[in-house]
């Protein structure tokens, strides 16, 4: 076990955490020398019904005759048995958060070669890091959590992982506009994110991504899944998890965050490459707004830290509306 580089510092300095605690691995192969006892009970149990059914039945010359011709039909059966007998043992093997799903997840990801990474247990170890870091800070993630989902994922706690209509919306966009818009739920961002280790092709990168989400649906809930992600997903290139994405723009701790500071990080969410996009931020400002999770001070707030870092880390694309036409038409849809 490796303790090469420091996970997590606390207050009074302590350290805590390998950053490979999972590189001892527990849990042995189905043909691996610790897994013999188990395979010697099934082929004893494969004997003991063949010898108990044999002194059970009147085994006549006649009914003989009949096994021999069956021969096959006992290959299929004893077959079956073992395969029976070496998923159960299998699946007693399983890690905290694994499960068929997970199983066929993997699967899906080899056959259309999407690659994975190597050890989940060891990913959601460092993810629940994450999120103790947060708890640590005592953060206060409610305003981050509402926009983001009104932002990212309207339907998030309605879904099981997958937001149909998310996909059907980008599905249109693509056939009619040529624009590609996700569509993905906050689960398959969160899944993406963490577990896919290639993010191209797109479309067989999508089912990889529909099948974990219906797994992590199944063994974590909701709220564990949206703090998952806010304190994991990328916010800006090297920037990863919602404390690290504060300190990055706002240089400080994120111990009380504001909601236009809450907007700034959400917007990053979908937008790592540091452009302004001025129209979509005025759309979604529009939308908070009428939602009443945001107001227009709030707004105003939001646009005039954007215009303070135009240039300096913002960059503004040609033909977007910049943060002054962004405020004045807020101003003039809000404040009559």
């Amino acid at each position: 076990m490796s303790y090469g580089t420091n996970t997590l510092v606390l207050p009074n300095w302590r350290i805590e955490g390998a950053d490979d605690p999972f590189s001892i691995h527990l849990r042995p192969t189905l043909f691996s020398y610790r897994s013999m006892p188990v395979l010697f009970i099934i082929l004893a149990s494969l004997v003991s019904i063949f010898l108990l059914g044999s002194s059970v039945m009147d085994m006549t010359r006649e009914a003989i005759n009949l096994l021999h011709s069956s021969i096959s039909f006992l290959w299929v059966t004893f077959t079956t048995w073992i395969l029976i007998c070496l998923l159960t043992y299998y699946q007693q093997l399983n890690e905290a958060n694994e499960n068929w799903r997970l199983w066929f997840a993997r699967f899906l990801a080899a056959v259309l070669r999407v690659p994975l990474v190597k050890n989940f247990e060891q990913t959601i170890y460092h993810i629940k890091l994450a999120k103790a870091e947060i708890e640590r800070l005592k953060t206060d993630l409610s305003t981050t959590r509402r926009i983001a989902i009104a932002v990212e994922d309207k339907g998030f706690f309605e879904h099981s992982g997958i937001s149909w209509r998310g996909l059907l919306r980008a599905f249109w966009q693509f056939l009619w506009r040529g624009k590609r818009s996700g569509g993905s739920s906050i689960t398959q961002q969160f899944c993406r994110s963490n577990f896919i280790t290639r993010l191209q092709p797109t479309i067989r990168r999508k089912l990889v991504e529909m099948a974990l989400a219906k797994w992590i649906e199944s063994v974590w809930d909701k709220k564990e899944i949206l703090d998952a992600y806010l304190a994991s997903v990328r916010f800006e290139a090297g920037v990863y998890g919602v404390h690290n994405a504060y300190r990055h723009f706002f240089n400080d701790k994120a111990n009380a965050i504001s909601n236009w500071e809450a907007f700034i990080l959400v917007e990053r969410l979908a937008n790592t490459r540091r452009y302004f996009l001025g129209h979509r931020v005025q759309a979604l400002l529009i939308q908070l707004i009428d939602e009443n999770i945001l107001s227009l001070d709030d707004a105003r707030s939001a646009l005039g830290y954007y215009d303070g870092f135009i240039e300096h880390h913002f960059v503004l694309r040609e033909g977007e509306l910049e943060p002054d036409e962004v405020r004045s038409n807020l101003s003039s849809r809000f404040a009559g």
